[in-house]
């Protein structure tokens, strides 16, 4: 008996090459290496050949904000992630100064529990990095709790005040005859980082941006950050309720 050869039909050959289509799609997703996500409040070490200084920061939305005071050096960058591998170019700048170089950084990251890795510079300096997360970064944001007046003092003649309502909007000045205006808004609304935006008059005329965070001192939510984040102007502060 001869057989004869039979032939798929063309709808049948269609789906079955979709069914293998989509099977090796799944197989191929499979392997795709996920990016973590780096953003959280930070602290922990800064190490080099002089010795082991503080370093605390935040990154958020892949923007990196640092400063070490042992080491008198304040670091931008924005931050890329392939996998768990974070690496950045972060301008330094020194406290109080200006841009003396970069910092090529390449770091390992446990999303909301560690930052370790190493860096170059150009000043020249190399080290190592260890960061661990800082929990507070996790609370729920709410203007409520941030409402009150804040102020902050180098203890001898200087003294910026700010008062922030409970829609975010906050006033204030200093006795350098500074006055400041301007918002916080919730970040992400899950997270306890705020976006600001921030006007400085009297002593000068300048519109900026940064972030704020609520965090704990003596009691709860009796501390504010206040970082301000500008290509020209960068400040990190805290400031103590009243």
């Amino acid at each position: 008996m001869k057989h004869k050869n039979k032939k798929m039909h063309p709808v049948r050959y269609l789906l079955a090459s979709l069914v293998v289509a989509l099977g090796l799609a799944t197989l191929v997703g499979s392997n795709v290496t996920e990016n973590l996500d780096p953003d959280g409040i930070w602290y922990g070490a800064i190490t080099d050949s002089g010795g082991t200084y503080d370093l605390t920061g935040l990154i958020f939305h892949n923007r990196l904000v640092y400063f070490s005071l042992l080491g008198g050096y304040i670091y931008t960058a924005n931050v890329g992630m392939t996998g768990d591998q974070l690496s950045a170019t972060a301008n330094m700048l020194q406290i109080g100064g200006s841009s003396v170089g970069t910092a090529n950084v390449a770091a390992t990251v446990v999303e909301q529990v560690s930052i370790d890795g190493t860096y170059t510079s150009t000043i020249p300096n190399s080290g190592a990095i260890s960061q661990t997360f800082y929990s507070v970064y996790n609370r729920t944001p709410d203007l409520s709790v941030v409402a009150g007046t804040f102020t902050v003092t180098d203890g001898v003649a200087y003294t910026w005040t700010i008062t922030v309502l409970p829609d975010g909007s906050f006033t204030g000045s200093d006795t350098d005859g500074c006055t400041y205006d301007g918002t916080l808004v919730p970040g992400d609304g899950v997270h306890n980082i705020y976006k600001m935006a921030i006007n400085i008059s009297g002593c000068i005329s300048f519109k900026t941006a940064g972030y704020a965070f609520i965090d704990d001192n003596a009691v709860a939510n009796d501390t504010l950050w206040m970082i301000i984040d500008d290509p020209t102007y960068v400040l990190i502060t805290t400031m103590s309720r009243v």
